[in-house]
């Protein structure tokens, strides 16, 4: 007889439709705490052999704010916690550990930045806390520099999956003339490329120009850049660039 299948945290990572993911979540569900336990005990052990370890398990128990070995190695076992994360806060991204992949912005477990809007192609850092888990900055974000240095805290080496296709909220900021007609004009241009634009915002400065600030749903830098051309075409706009 065959040895009977025991399901993973880790499969999460392997399915891409919502009906896929919320079946492995039910079944975790169902494992009693103490094969949880084992499994995430056993899951971090395994992953953690023959690797030297630059900060201690307290530290992991702090930062995601799990009173005992315990209570980390069950909320390891049903996918509460993402195993990569524990261990790049315990390996300090050592050079024998891969870099944790980013596969888009459907895990409740990652957040993405409202300060700077990173989307897929950036080149992006990380950082835990206690209350958001990992969040995702841009590399270039300077609020993020300004925290890291105030917190003393070290980032975390991010990379994207080559695969990632979700959509991601970016802001951008249009600098243009303050003309009658001006904004139907540009939010015309974006809704022509088939992009969704979430939020918008206007303020006029003491050069008669108007900022035009958009937070637009895409899929990466590309159609980004795509995006700036259209927007730039028009004699109106003097400058366009992303926020944060």
């Amino acid at each position: 007889t065959q040895d009977k299948i025991t399901v993973q945290p880790k499969w999460l990572k392997f399915v891409h439709t919502s009906k896929a993911k919320n079946s492995i979540k039910t079944i975790l569900k169902g494992i009693s705490e103490d094969k949880l336990k084992a499994l995430g005990k056993k899951l971090l052990e395994e992953s953690l052999e023959n690797k030297t370890l630059k900060f201690t398990i307290i530290k992991v128990l702090e930062m995601f704010n799990c009173s005992n070995n315990d209570e980390l190695f069950i909320k390891i076992g049903s996918g509460e916690i993402e195993l990569e994360l524990v261990l790049n806060v315990l390996l300090d991204n050592d050079s024998n550990h891969k870099h944790l992949i980013i596969k888009g912005n459907t895990d409740s477990n990652i957040n993405f930045s409202q300060c700077c809007y990173p989307i897929f192609n950036d080149k992006i850092l990380g950082v835990i806390t206690k209350t958001k888990g990992l969040t995702v900055h841009r590399k270039r974000c300077n609020t993020f520099k300004a925290y890291l240095k105030k917190n003393k805290q070290q980032a975390i080496t991010l990379q994207w999956h080559q695969k990632c296709q979700t959509v991601f909220k970016v802001a951008i900021r249009c600098e243009v003339e303050n003309r009658r007609g001006i904004l139907a004009k540009i939010t015309n241009i974006i809704a022509d490329l088939d992009v969704n634009v979430e939020k918008l915002s206007i303020a006029e400065n003491e050069f008669q120009l108007k900022y035009l600030d958009f937070i637009l749903s895409v899929k990466n830098r590309a159609q980004l850049a795509n995006i700036f051309r259209e927007i730039k075409s028009d004699k109106l706009v003097h400058f366009v660039y992303r926020i944060g």
